[in-house]
């Protein structure tokens, strides 16, 4: 899949958590991480497109719009005490309000009424992924004092300070949503724009495991055996330089071709498992009058080695002929991508999550749950389930055909 191509121009909606669990992050004083974080939103955005427009909205109960400069009264303790919006936490109601042509971003520190992860997962999926838009998430830790609302279930809110110390600092998220190109251009204008601290956990869900589709239009193939490249094989009305044509040389028991891809995997995308990759074939037999599927056919084909490097992926193809249902021209489309269970989480998901983080069983350390957020990891998984369920990003699309005469 393509990836989308950016533009000079933005519509933002920011989104203010304006309930009671985020006063915390403004007592210590107009200072902290979250303060100048506030400070930062609208410059990145104005500063990031040639024409950007930016709206402002606080939301628990309900979703308000704030006029003018208000959002700066973020800053401050009075900000939180409107008591028509400050006691539930529904996110769920602003991601039904984001729309496809803009980018939205969401300040909160991921407290749910009743912790209901499911119900946000399931709003994500709908309003994000199935609309074919990109999930960021940007965790940041700030200075705190106030009183932690999300310890679970059946437990009551409890006080909590942060030190000097910024181990001990509470987190809070700046979600994102939007195309791609924007997703990850707000966050790299973000990062540079002026803040004394550093913003690294970054993580975005997308269709794209690669910068640019991995295809044989740029690929080299590096040796054949049993096998010679052809062009006319297909009317050249259908010549198309992702397709790659071999005719088979010959009756050998297998016959092979090594090629290599360029590879720029997308940025700030999960990492995986490089062994760990599933390879989906699908055979057409291509008659003189007709074509059709043919399982046959896509068992004779098989991939016993890839290699992936910083900016490479090197693939080894094995052809069987006597696995062949019969001569004649056979057409492959193999899609690679890594196994479901092959990625790779960043450590601070589960350093930053209040089970992970904590336990009493033997071999974990206890400690405090300030500088955690409840259901953090259960979140981040099942969203990233959700869009591999929806999107199936490709690491590697071939196309090519086989000709056994």
């Amino acid at each position: 899949m393509a990836m989308e191509v950016f533009t000079s121009k933005v519509d933002a909606h920011i989104y203010v958590d304006a309930t009671l669990s985020m006063i915390g992050f403004v007592k210590p004083g107009p200072n902290t991480r979250y303060c100048k974080t506030i400070e930062a939103l609208e410059g990145t955005v104005i500063s990031g497109w040639a024409h950007a427009d930016v709206e402002f909205f606080k939301f628990g109960d309900e979703i308000l719009p704030l006029e003018g400069r208000e959002y700066i009264r973020a800053k401050e303790p009075n900000f939180y005490s409107d008591s028509k919006i400050n006691r539930i936490t529904r996110i769920q109601q602003v991601i039904d309000r984001i729309k496809t042509s803009d980018i939205s971003l969401v300040l909160t520190d991921l407290f749910q009424n009743k912790s209901d992860v499911n119900l946000l997962t399931k709003k994500l999926k709908e309003k994000c992924f199935l609309e074919n838009l990109t999930f960021g998430i940007l965790g940041i830790r700030s200075e705190f004092n106030g009183y932690i609302y999300d310890l679970g279930p059946n437990r009551p809110s409890a006080p909590y300070r942060s030190k000097s110390d910024e181990s001990t600092f509470r987190p809070f998220y700046i979600i994102m949503m939007g195309k791609y190109v924007d997703v990850i251009h707000f966050y790299e204008q973000f990062k540079t724009s002026g803040l004394d601290f550093d913003v690294d956990e970054f993580l975005v869900y997308s269709p794209y495991l690669t910068n640019q589709p991995v295809t044989f239009a740029d690929a080299m193939v590096d040796s054949t055996d049993h096998l010679s490249e052809a062009r006319n094989l297909i009317p050249f009305i259908y010549f198309d330089p992702r397709v790659k044509q071999f005719r088979l040389n010959g009756d050998p028991e297998v016959a092979t071709f090594v090629s290599t891809f360029s590879y720029s995997p997308a940025e700030f995308s999960l990492q995986f498992d490089h062994k760990s990759i599933d390879f989906e074939i699908s055979a057409t037999q291509c008659l003189p009058d007709t074509f059709f599927s043919n399982s046959q056919a896509a068992k004779a084909l098989t991939f016993p080695d890839l290699q992936i490097s910083e900016d490479k992926i090197a693939v080894r193809a094995e052809l069987r002929p006597t696995l062949l249902p019969g001569d004649g021209l056979f057409y492959y489309e193999v899609v690679i991508r890594p196994k479901p269970m092959a990625y790779q989480f960043p450590v601070w998901i589960n350093e930053w999550d209040m089970e992970k983080s904590i336990s009493n069983g033997s071999g974990k350390k206890k400690v405090s749950v300030g500088p955690t957020t409840l259901n953090l990891h259960r979140l981040l998984v099942d969203l990233w389930r959700s869009n591999l369920v929806v999107h199936k990003p490709r690491l590697a699309t071939l196309y090519f055909y086989f000709e056994k005469s």
